[in-house]
């Protein structure tokens, strides 16, 4: 038997589940009225506290959150319209620009030997895809980065 009164932790043990309690804990209550008014308090508290009806709201909350929250926004497939348009927009430059002087580098095509023009022309269409493929990266990060969804 302990002879010092018991704590809260225990005397709450004990009134939620007494068949749980330790047997050494029973032997005091039989013994120590003091503890057992405490015990029969705890027990008033509980049974008094199960006994409150649960508290409603009148309002469906739900409903009132779920009409405040913007429904989400289809995605969109930018990049194949963002792939035709740019496509478009750089045959009408490169066509302007030979329309421009496009007899002068006929001529100056002409005048060189075969290879030399197979090597140019080989030049200007690598690195034009690779000038194309680095702006279409760098416009889709910056799409990206604009996006909110």
């Amino acid at each position: 038997m302990t002879t010092r009164h018991l704590s809260e932790e225990d005397l709450q043990q004990v009134a939620l589940e007494p068949a749980a309690s330790a047997p050494i804990l029973v032997d005091h209550l039989q013994v120590c009225s003091h503890c057992r008014v405490r015990l029969r308090n705890y027990q008033l508290l509980f049974t008094q506290l199960k006994a409150i009806p649960q508290p409603t709201l009148d309002v469906d909350l739900a409903s009132l959150v779920l009409a405040k929250i913007d429904p989400p926004k289809a995605a969109r497939l930018e990049s194949d319209w963002f792939d035709y348009r740019f496509g478009l927009g750089l045959a009408a430059g490169l066509g302007s620009v030979l329309y421009c002087i496009g007899k002068t580098l006929w001529l100056t095509l002409m005048a060189g030997s075969p290879m030399v023009v197979g090597l140019m022309l080989t030049t200007v269409v690598i690195v034009f895809g690779f000038l194309l493929l680095d702006q279409r990266r760098s416009h889709q990060r910056r799409m990206k980065t604009l996006s909110l969804y």
